[in-house]
């Protein structure tokens, strides 16, 4: 339905809503007018099911439908002309598989008096049965096509030759698509014709099964028979007495290798397993045993046999075979119903993989031994006693290795309390072990002993033979401890440096400089007093921030100048050991002089010497001697410049001493004197 106009509604006012038995023939008229109206000016259209045969057609649609030669199809793609074949059966497919409404491009339709452009629309049709799914086919008459029009692409613009091509082959792909599924329809059919044969074999199987239901029947009552005759022969095997003995005799053996002999030592009867050991046949029943030879390392089984007869005891032992078996041996009398001795029993159980099992069990606890007592970590056993006497709960010691006694200095531990050991020992020990066997959860801590005077790592965990045993591993962690507590000090002595060394650059930069002073120049300085810092600052992390030694400051700020032009210069002193704040000051004002010297004293000419100096009088005061020698003739300055400032500064505020600048002729000479680190 076209929208309404802005402003209007479809709804009509309810004052003017007719009543259902208002004019009924005028409602019928419209009705009738409606459905000619859409008879005339709709398309025509063909109603499909979900197997795209025709159900119903509209009465100009035969316009569109030409039967090819051959076997009459109701199927609508078989019908259609042949220019809407292909882009019939792909809507179709999408209406059905997608539940998808489709509209197809115009295609060029040849009729008998023109060539026309049909679009088809195909839609899903829902209704209110439940006979499946249909779909609505309309074809929609878009226009003649006129004579020598060039080729149209799908949106109706003109295509070149090469889009043409591929559109073509485009066209091909879905013939093609259209194939390949017309062939998997053929296919489905022929899996449904073999579920159908399946379905057959299924009952033939079924019947089959029936049959063996009955036979199965007719087993169990014939198993019932045979169970009757074998009650009969029970009965019967009863009244013999001999063989009675003898199967009694065995299953009091209850071994597998059997071997029955008279009071003569003749064979009576022997199982299989025994022709393992002696070289016997059933042929050799009624014969001496001591005929015949055997294969175990082992000579005496006559003369036990013998001795059993003699005595009516029971001999038994283990003994090897000779393939390195071993095996069980035990000679008991044979004992009839009327109680007589008639010979002798012997059995042989093998009992190889029980010793190897044993064997093997030694090892492992030897090993097991050994892993225990070579662990570095301490490792012990205790029993959780409960609370006497109001001091709460205790433990007792039951089995430790050999690392405990280094872990904690502890000796002769075993069955003795921890509150008789370590009489000091904290509450938390002892609640938290307790803990421990009482919840069944193992925990990881570190706690410290103050008893012993030392930091433990724990990890402790319930013995599952019992609720009151705790087992602990532990190793003693006082010098990671001390380690941790270390870093953490020398982490907060590191921040204090680095917050002093930014307050002397920020000093350095907030310094005045002389007027003439340039931004390259300035920038020059204070790179150059900065790297002096870095300086220092490598020889402090060498020792931790302990220390920095003077030499080595000296060594490394003047060996950037000179060295190129072949000045002399003489260092000389002895091992002196700076604070890392003294550390920082010497390096700055080292950089001031060399500074100085490199640009207007001796360091500035070839032939000029520098001389550094220092000793250490008995007061702990250390007296430094910076001497320019054959450089320029030094004069006076009519002003204090910054360096001289610097040198000044540092020398009060960070070595805590005093300096002293003398401008002599022939050269700069400067002391410093400070107090030792």
């Amino acid at each position: 339905m076209p929208p309404l106009p802005h402003g209007h509604s479809d709804r009509v006012p309810p004052q003017m809503t007719p009543r259902p038995s208002q004019f009924p023939s005028r409602r019928t008229s419209l009705s009738d007018l409606h459905a000619s109206a859409l008879e005339q000016a709709a398309p025509p259209s063909v109603l499909v099911d979900d197997a795209q045969q025709i159900l119903h057609l509209s009465p100009s649609a035969g316009r569109y439908i030409q039967h090819s030669g051959g076997t009459f199809s109701a199927q609508l793609p078989a019908v259609v002309r042949s220019e809407l074949r292909l882009d019939l059966k792909v809507a179709l497919d999408r209406a059905f598989e997608g539940q998808m409404s489709s509209l197809t491009h115009p295609t060029p339709v040849v009729f008998d008096d023109s060539v026309r452009r049909i679009s088809l629309q195909v839609a899903p049709v829902r209704g209110k049965d439940n006979a499946g799914a249909r779909a609505l086919v309309l074809f929609l008459d878009v226009g003649p096509m006129a004579e020598g029009a060039p080729a149209e692409m799908v949106d109706g613009s003109t295509a070149p030759e090469d889009v043409r091509r591929l559109h073509a082959e485009l066209k091909a792909s879905q013939e093609a698509l259209v194939a390949s599924r017309a062939e998997h329809e053929l296919a489905m059919e022929d899996l449904r014709a073999a579920n159908e044969e399946l379905q057959s074999i299924n009952e033939e199987y079924r019947s089959t099964s029936e049959e063996l239901e009955t036979s199965k029947e007719e087993l169990q009552s014939m198993n019932e028979e045979l169970q009757t005759v074998n009650s009969e022969l029970k009965g019967k095997l009863e009244n013999i007495q001999a063989a009675h003995s003898d199967l009694r005799n065995l299953t009091s053996a209850t071994e597998i290798g059997t071997l029955f002999l008279d009071a003569k030592l003749r064979i009576r009867m022997f199982t299989p397993p025994m022709a393992e050991l002696f070289n016997i046949t059933d042929m050799d029943v009624g014969r001496e045993i001591t005929d015949f030879t055997h294969r175990l390392r082992y000579n005496d089984v006559e003369s036990d046999a013998r001795g059993v007869l003699q005595d009516l005891s029971l001999a038994e032992g283990e003994i090897q075979s000779q393939d390195g078996r071993w095996f069980m041996m035990r000679i008991r009398p044979y004992r009839t119903v009327e109680d007589r001795i008639e010979g002798v029993v012997l059995t042989f159980v093998d009992v190889t993989s029980r010793r190897e099992t044993e064997r093997k069990l030694l090892e492992s606890r030897e090993r097991y031994e050994t892993l225990f007592n070579s662990i570095d970590e301490g490792f012990c056993i205790m029993e959780i006693l409960p609370e006497t006497s109001g001091r709460g709960p205790d433990y007792r010691f039951v089995k430790v290795n050999a690392a405990f006694e280094r872990q904690t200095g502890l000796r002769d531990v075993i069955g003795r309390s921890a509150r008789e050991l370590i009489p000091g020992h904290e509450d938390h020990w002892f609640e938290r072990y307790a803990r421990i066997a009482q919840t069944g959860e193992a925990e990881r801590f570190e706690a410290p002993a103050a008893a012993l005077d030392r930091f433990y790592e724990v990890y402790a965990f319930p013995m599952e033979n019992g609720d009151t045993g705790v087992a602990a591993l532990f190793r003693d962690i006082s010098d990671r401890k001390k380690a941790e507590e270390h870093q953490a000090l020398l982490t907060r002595e590191l921040s204090h440096r680095v917050k002093n060394t930014l307050a002397v650059v920020q000093a350095l930069a907030r310094q005045p400089g002389p007027d003439d002073l340039t931004v390259e120049r300035y920038r020059e300085g204070f790179i150059g007093r900065i790297r002096a810092l870095a300086r220092a600052h490598d020889q402090l992390l060498e020792t931790n921030w302990q220390s920095a030694d003077l030499k080595t400051l000296i060594v490394e700020t003047l060996s950037a100048y000179g060295e190129e032009d072949g000045q002399d210069m003489e260092i000389d002193g002895p091992a002196v050991r700076l604070t890392p704040k003294q550390g920082l000051g010497i390096a700055l004002i080292l950089h001031e002089l060399a500074t100085n010297a490199s640009k207007y004293g001796a360091l500035s000419v070839p032939e000029g010497r520098l001389s550094v100096r220092w000793r250490s009088d008995d007061a702990s005061q250390v007296h430094l001697t910076w001497q320019e020698l054959d450089g320029p003739i030094v004069r006076p300055p009519r002003r204090t410049g910054f360096g001289t400032k610097l040198v000044e500064r540092s020398c009060a505020y960070d070595l805590g001493g005093t300096s002293e600048l003398r401008h002599d002729p022939a050269g700069l000479q400067v002391n410093i004197s400070f107090p030792r680190g």
